[in-house]
Order: C-alpha cells, then sequence, then structure tokens
C-alpha cells in the first residue's frame, strides 16, 4: 500500500488525467453499445458489428456494454449524490447478472435447450460472459470503503482486461486460434475493444486507492512503475508483432525469429531498467542534498536501534562521517552512558506497546560527540512506518551557543537587578533627605513670615489713625503677599507628601473632583463663575488629578483677575486612542506665533 503523503489528491494533473481517461473509456463502451444496439433495433448487419467485417455483436453484450458504460459514467462525471451511486450501482449489477445468465446458459446449454430455456443463438462467448461478470462485480463496489472490497474490485478489473486482451491481439496479429475454438465462443473485434476500454476506464476511475495507488502516487516508486508498466504492454506487443510478421513475410525462420525477440527484449528492458535507475539515483540524490542542506542534523534509525540515515550537519556536530555510522548503534555512539540504558528500554517498549514517553515531543538533553565531550541539544523523535517496519527520524540542534547566551544574560540580569536595587535605596535615601530638607526649609521660611506678616498686622491695628491710604495699602499688599507665600510653602509640602504615597488608581466622575478643586480654591480667595461642561468618567487617582485641576484652575483664575467679565470653561472629550481634558479662559495670554 502506497504512503499516505505521496497518494494522488482531486487537484492533482495526474488524478484529473486519470479521471478523464475513465470517462472517456466509458464514452467509448457506451457509443459501441449504442451503434450495435441500433443495428439489431434496425436489423443492419453492419452497424451489429461495428463495419469490421467480424462477428456481430450479440445483443445481450450490447446491453451489458449499455449499462457497464453508463455506470463508468456516473461513477466519473458529477459529484457523489446518493440517487447517482445507487443507479451507478444497480447497472453494474445488471452487467454482472447479464453476463452471468449467458454463462450458465453455456454451461448448461443442452439442458435448458430441452426445458426452452436457452438463449444459444443470442448468446454471447464465455469468455464474454465471463468477463461481464469481472466488470459488473467490479462497478458495483467502486464506491465500497472496505479495503477487502476495494482489492477485489480492482483484481476483477485487471482479469478481465487480461481475460479480453488475448481476443483483441489476436485479432490485431490476425491469429484465429487466439479468438475462439468454437463458432459461438468467438469474439467479435468491438466485443474485445469494449471489454478492454472499459475495463481500462474502470480502474483508473478510482486512481487515489488500492492498487492503483501505488501506480498512481507521486513516490518515485510509483513514476517508475508507471513507466515500466507502458514498456511491459507496449514492447511485448510490438516485438511479437514484429516477430509475426517478419516470418510471414519470410525475413527470417521461426527460431531466428524468437532469438531476435528475446535479444531485443533484453536490450529494452536493460536500457528501460537503467533509465529508471538513474532517474531513482537523481531523486535519492535531491532528496539527500536536501537533507545536507539542513540546518539540524538528520538521524534516522530502524526498530533495531541501528543507524540509517546521517545528514551532513550530523557530520559536522558529531564528528562521525555517513559512511563510518551507517549500520552502527546509536547508543554505542552519540547517547551518553548514563541514558544508554533508557534508550534500549523505551525503544522495546514502544515497539511492545506502543507507549511513547518522548516521542513527538521536543526535548532538551545531552549528547555525545565522537571525542566524547557532552554538550546540549534540542531534540524531536518521530516513529513512522514504512514497509511494515517501524523507522525512527530524529531532528537535533546544537544548542550549546544558546545555552551560554541565556547563561550570559541570565547573569547580565542579576547584576542590573543589583543594580536597580542599589539605584532604588540611593533614591529612597535621596527622597528621605528632600523631605527633610523641605520641611526644614518650610519651617525656616515660615518663621520671618510669620514676623512681617505679625508685624505687619500690628502696624494695621494699633497705628491705623496715623496711616494715610497709601500706607495702608501698602500693608496690604505686604500682607497678601505672606498668605500666598504661606500658601506655597503649604502646597509645596502636600505635594512633598503626595510623592511618598502610592498611586490609588479607581474610577471617578471627573466633574465632581473639578467641583472639590475649585471648593477649595473658593475657601482662601474669590473666585469668578467657572462654567463646567461635558466631562467624561476616567479612571485615576482621585487625589492627585483634584491637586492637577487645582493648579489650572488657580492659573486660569490669576490670568482672568483684569477682565470685568472673567470666562473660565473646562470641558473634555474622547478620542479612539485617548481621552483630552482641559481648562479654557478668556485672560491673559501670550501671541502663539
Amino acid at each position: 500500500m502506497a504512503d499516505a503523503s505521496f497518494l494522488l489528491n482531486g487537484d492533482s494533473p495526474l488524478y484529473r488525467r486519470s479521471r478523464t481517461y475513465a470517462q472517456a473509456a466509458g464514452a467509448v463502451t457506451l457509443l459501441i453499445a449504442c451503434i450495435a444496439l441500433f443495428g439489431w433495433g434496425f436489423e443492419l448487419p453492419l452497424l451489429k458489428s461495428l463495419a469490421l467485417g467480424t462477428s456481430l455483436v450479440k445483443l445481450p453484450s450490447a446491453l451489458a456494454f449499455l449499462f457497464g458504460g453508463v455506470s463508468l459514467l456516473l461513477w466519473t462525471c458529477g459529484g457523489p449524490s446518493r440517487g447517482r451511486v445507487s443507479l451507478a450501482i444497480a447497472l453494474g449489477v445488471m452487467t454482472a447478472a447479464i453476463g452471468f445468465v449467458n454463462f450458465v446458459d453455456y454451461i448448461g446449454g443442452a439442458e435448458l435447450a430441452a426445458a426452452g430455456w436457452s438463449i444459444h443463438g443470442m448468446r454471447m462467448s464465455p469468455v464474454t460472459a465471463f468477463d461481464c461478470i469481472l466488470l459488473g462485480s467490479a462497478l458495483s463496489l467502486a464506491d465500497s470503503k472496505r479495503p477487502l472490497f476495494i482489492h477485489l474490485a480492482e483484481l476483477s478489473t485487471a482479469a478481465a482486461f487480461f481475460i479480453a486482451l488475448p481476443a483483441l491481439i489476436g485479432y490485431l496479429y490476425a491469429v484465429p486460434v487466439l479468438q475462439g475454438t468454437v463458432a459461438y465462443a468467438t469474439m467479435p473485434i468491438p466485443t474485445a475493444l469494449a471489454l478492454v476500454v472499459l475495463a481500462a476506464g474502470l480502474l483508473c476511475a478510482r486512481p487515489d486507492r488500492g492498487y492503483m495507488a501505488a501506480l498512481t502516487g507521486t513516490a518515485s516508486g510509483s513514476i517508475m512503475a508507471r513507466r515500466l508498466l507502458i514498456a511491459a504492454l507496449l514492447v511485448p506487443f510490438f516485438l511479437g508483432w514484429l516477430t509475426l510478421t517478419g516470418q510471414r513475410l519470410g525475413w527470417f525462420t521461426l527460431e531466428a525469429g524468437l532469438v531476435m525477440k528475446a535479444i531485443t527484449n533484453m536490450v529494452v528492458l536493460t536500457i528501460l531498467i537503467w533509465m529508471n535507475a538513474n532517474a531513482l539515483n537523481r531523486t535519492e540524490a535531491r532528496a539527500q542534498l536536501i537533507l545536507d542542506n539542513a540546518l539540524d542534523a538528520f538521524i534516522a534509525i530502524d526498530d533495531g536501534g541501528r543507524v540509517i540515515e546521517w545528514n551532513r550537519q550530523a557530520e559536522t556536530i558529531f564528528g562521525w562521517t555517513r559512511r563510518e555510522i551507517l549500520g552502527k548503534p546509536l547508543s554505542e555512539t552519540i547517547i551518553p552512558e548514563r541514558y544508554r540504558q533508557a534508550h534500549q528500554v523505551g525503544l522495546r517498549r514502544f515497539l511492545a506497546t506502543g507507549e511513547q514517553v518522548i516521542l513527538r515531543r521536543l526535548i532538551e538533553i545531552e549528547a555525545s560527540r565522537r571525542d566524547g565531550t557532552e554538550f546540549p541539544v534540542e531534540l524531536s523523535i518521530i516513529p513512522l512506518q514504512a514497509g511494515g517496519k517501524t523507522i525512527f527520524s530524529a531532528s537535533l540542534r546544537d544548542i550549546s551557543e544558546r545555552k551560554r547566551v541565556a547563561a550570559e544574560l541570565q547573569s547580565l540580569n542579576a547584576e542590573l537587578e543589583q543594580r536597580v536595587a542599589q539605584r532604588t535605596a540611593q533614591l529612597h535615601a535621596a527622597n528621605k533627605e528632600l523631605e527633610g530638607f523641605s520641611y526644614s526649609i518650610s519651617h525656616d521660611l515660615r518663621v520671618p513670615l510669620r514676623a512681617i506678616n505679625g508685624f505687619s498686622s500690628i502696624l494695621e491695628e494699633e497705628y491705623a489713625p496715623q496711616l494715610d491710604a497709601e500706607a495702608k495699602r501698602l500693608i496690604g499688599v505686604v500682607r497678601d503677599n505672606c498668605r500666598k507665600m504661606s500658601q506655597l510653602i503649604d502646597e509645596v509640602l502636600a505635594f512633598s507628601r503626595l510623592g511618598r504615597k502610592p498611586l490609588e488608581m479607581m474610577e471617578i466622575d471627573m466633574a465632581d473632583v473639578v467641583r472639590e478643586a475649585i471648593a477649595e480654591l473658593a475657601a482662601g480667595s474669590k473666585v469668578p463663575p467657572i462654567e463646567i461642561g461635558s466631562l467624561p468618567r476616567t479612571r485615576c487617582d482621585r487625589l492627585l488629578m483634584r491637586q492637577v485641576w487645582q493648579n489650572l484652575l488657580s492659573n486660569a483664575i490669576k490670568f482672568t483677575g483684569t477682565r470685568n467679565a472673567p470666562r473660565i470653561l473646562v470641558q473634555g472629550n474622547i478620542s479612539p486612542t485617548e481621552q483630552v481634558y482641559s481648562v479654557t479662559d478668556n485672560g491673559v495670554g501670550f501671541n502663539m506665533e
């Protein structure tokens, strides 16, 4: 049976050609039947013999060819359907039934004639009847999925082909002895032709299964078989015709003709064998070239653990040449000693039970070079069935460099993590120093600020009658700036505390956060009307976002203070990639140009 990977599929040119041949064979068989039936219907002897001047095509033969040809066309034309399949099978059964009835009549002709049941005048030859039984049976089994029935159908078809072929060759050679020994057993040329064509077409109808798959596959053996089959059918026929013609014309004697035929057969077969051997050698060389140029080592062993394939990359990796390693046990070459027993036990267990542990998987393991050094490899092993035996195909890749790079990366990552830890510790220390500095600066700044604010308050309260309007205004300016400076110090401290606090991501209503920021700003100073537009919800740290809004809104309030009708608008929008929030005001700005 051909390997499944080399079988034809419905899209291959050879498959389509084979089906086309089958359709043509069905059409030719049907044409012969229709011409003969037309001759029988209108009593035209010329058409009954298809104008070949031989004996007539019997009516049962014409009917059998009609049913057989239509059945073959149903099998090969159009897609499969239940009605089409049922009709094709029924026509095949009818073809076999016609042959069976005629064959029984031939065997028991005397008894049937005495009983009045004989069809002696119209029955087909016994060879034709037997062929119809074989071909009808094959047609009725053409859709079977069981291997036994598939093989029976092919064997029946091949038998019918070779049974009818001598009669056809007899006509072509003009040798009547091959056409029958009694009058009613003579097979006419159209009948022999129809049987041979129908049998050949039926063999071509299912080229992708059974014994035909070995001839029609894409493997080298199938290609060689197709070449030799054509020669096996045509060369003997041509040499036989040439020998017979030469004897009839007196060119040579019978003995000389046989000698010449034998020598010619030897020469032709030798040439064919040589040509096919070269073709197979080229195919094998091409396959070996592909293996030798693979990046991975390819190794195959038989069910005894002996090496049967070894590509060039395997030679490079392990140090053994292909010539040296073939036939040696794999366990004594590249497998480290500590793994050898496990390898042999696993091999025997798989062959006995089919249990597999490392097969059909990608694993990492150590292998051994010729000099005994071990190194890491990436290995995958696939069991295959070939010729009824199990072979194991393995692909190996030397991963020493990859392991080395991985170790270096691991070392670098560890070093980087250590450096990050050191930098983080330094950053924490710097942050603590900055925090302490912030508290120190805020304390040092608050002391003079409180003094300035206190003395300004004393001047304003105790010496108010002695101060004119301008002095009071200046004292107010001093106290306002003291409050602003105090607020700035508070904001610096608040920001330093926020930097130490982890982010708390949550779903928030942005409009609520904006209103909270406005309320805090309004608690310390006068805030103009602020319009809040559409603000989509988002996910962020609520406290930090409120601080952002306070900074933006305080700037807007500050720069719109000189306007008679200040206008501040807060709004947002969502795009496919981001959320955008903005504060727009009519305060003092700068020219973007």
